[in-house]
């Protein structure tokens, strides 16, 4: 998600917001300004909430790095007894990058596709699932320009 780039100062605190931040993993330069948030969401699949469990800023985050977040955030929510089925994430290159580094292959020919990857502490398949929504827009929007008037 986009976010702002803007460095304020937080008196509360005595220290400047509004740079990278990974939770205390030092991954980017601490001095490199946040222009995004990468959010994860833990979202129910028979009831009806959705609760965010953390946020990144970044400016751009790698594949790796990506991937390394997922793993944690997945092992974490293991932890205390919650069983993950799945990842949906929007189409970007980090995203199928990140995914690929996990284990799925994303393939265009169908029989060599892999949807789901594993965790080695976790004994089941997370599946991939792209964002159908995010896709639909794309393409909208692409049909949308290359119409003819």
């Amino acid at each position: 998600m986009a976010i702002r780039k803007k460095i304020i100062y937080d008196h509360n605190n005595d220290r400047f917001v509004g740079y990278c931040d990974f939770g205390g993993i030092q991954v980017e330069c601490q001095e490199t300004p946040a222009t995004e948030a990468l959010v994860f969401m833990l979202v129910c699949l028979n009831g009806k909430w959705k609760w965010p469990i953390g946020y990144f800023l970044q400016a751009k985050s790698t594949a790796s790095i990506q991937a390394g977040l997922v793993t944690t955030a997945i092992t974490m929510a293991h932890s205390i007894g919650l069983r993950i089925w799945s990842v949906t994430c929007d189409g970007t290159s980090t995203n199928y990058s990140t995914m690929s580094l996990l284990g799925c292959k994303i393939s265009s020919c169908y029989s060599e596709i892999v949807e789901y990857f594993l965790i080695p502490e976790i004994d089941q398949k997370i599946r991939y699932v792209p964002d159908s929504c995010h896709k639909l827009k794309i393409s909208s929007k692409c049909f949308g320009h290359l119409q003819k008037v």
